[in-house]
């Protein structure tokens, strides 16, 4: 089984997807399953069977995400049957440090240094 993840980062000013990318690296076809420590964490599809590859697509239920910065590790598993053949784990990196201000620009954390400018960049006008 082979995996790769297009990136590991999610910012609740986005609302960022990610897709995970389940590959065979042998012959014939494998089961797979997808799980995740946090509930929020949400997925395009949780199981399947590949032959070749199979992308999934990760998100959040940013309604359930706390504020702040959390982590969550996503579990991929070749199954068969109940039983698990190998596994591959991957920790998400959320951040969800946003703030919405009646009629402003929602900045907090990796986005207060862009508000700050564009704040400046009105005031000059």
């Amino acid at each position: 089984m082979g995996t790769s993840i297009e990136d590991t980062s999610f910012s609740g000013y986005s609302k960022d997807i990610r897709y995970l990318d389940i590959y065979n690296i042998g012959y014939g076809s494998f089961d797979w399953k997808l799980s995740a420590d946090k509930d929020w964490v949400t997925f395009s599809k949780a199981e399947g069977s590949v032959y070749s590859d199979d992308r999934i697509w990760i998100g959040m239920d940013w309604d359930k995400v706390p504020e702040g910065s959390e982590q969550a590790v996503i579990t991929v598993s070749e199954v068969i049957g109940d039983s698990v053949v190998s596994e591959k784990q991957f920790t998400l990196y959320i951040d969800n440090n946003v703030t919405e201000a009646a009629g402003k620009d929602i900045c907090r954390s990796q986005w207060l240094r862009f508000c700050r400018g564009r704040a400046l960049q009105q005031a000059h006008k």
